[in-house]
């Protein structure tokens, strides 16, 4: 699903991320590329098992 702000556009990737938690439980943190279609920004977001 595409997201137009960053605040959506965050949630939808953390419930990405909690998913790749759940199928890798060893894993410590997940990566993500998010890219802003609107603005043209593009962030890497880090999620971390901790928190």
């Amino acid at each position: 699903e595409v997201k137009g702000d960053w605040p959506s556009l965050v949630k939808q990737a953390a419930a990405y991320a909690r998913s790749m938690f759940s199928v890798h439980p060893l894993r410590l943190f997940v990566i993500v590329f998010a890219f802003n279609h609107k603005t043209g920004q593009a962030r890497f977001l880090v999620f971390h098992r901790g928190g």
